[in-house]
């Protein structure tokens, strides 16, 4: 007497399993380069120029002082003058501008590039290290500043602190 044993469910060929093989290793065999050129474009680390390890960094504008004489204003800082900063090739001078009243509490500030404060006789070193920056204003507005320092290699220091100026 022989034993039956009953088998349950669809049976499939060998055909069939292959084929399902083939079109997994396809959507793989797609999946890989695109996920491999993801990472390589996305990367890691600081994105900038490259920076030698024994360079020095720009020195940060700790103190903004603000002058108002009627609709002009006059910003000023001083060159920090420290053994561990490399000398500035000049500032950068951005600006956010908004209506008084219309301030949100919560909004960020939208801050535009509105000057390259670049060095004159006596700019570094020597006889000044203080730098300024003039800009007529307009009634009714809220200004905030902030500067950074930048070389002419392409890199940058860090923000100084936001100075406001209501008019």
């Amino acid at each position: 007497m022989g034993m039956r044993i009953a088998m349950t469910g669809p049976v499939r060929s060998c055909a069939a399993k292959s084929k399902g093989a083939r079109v997994r290793l396809a959507i793989v065999s797609m999946a890989l380069p695109v996920l491999i050129l993801t990472l390589a474009v996305a990367g890691c680390g600081k994105k900038g120029p490259p920076v030698h390890p024994g360079a020095l960094p720009l020195p940060v504008v700790d103190r903004l002082e603000k002058q108002l004489d009627g609709d002009l204003l006059v910003l000023s800082w001083e060159v920090p003058e420290h053994v561990s900063f490399a000398e500035p090739d000049g500032f950068f001078v951005y600006r956010s501008k908004t209506p008084a009243g219309g301030d949100c509490k919560n909004c960020p500030y939208i801050f535009e590039k509105v000057s390259d404060v670049s060095p004159v006789q006596g700019f570094f070193g020597g006889r000044s290290d203080k730098v300024f920056y003039r800009e007529t204003l307009e009634k009714d507005h809220i200004y905030r500043y902030k500067v950074r320092a930048y070389a002419d290699d392409g890199l940058t220091g860090a923000w100084s602190v936001i100075a406001e100026v209501s008019y």
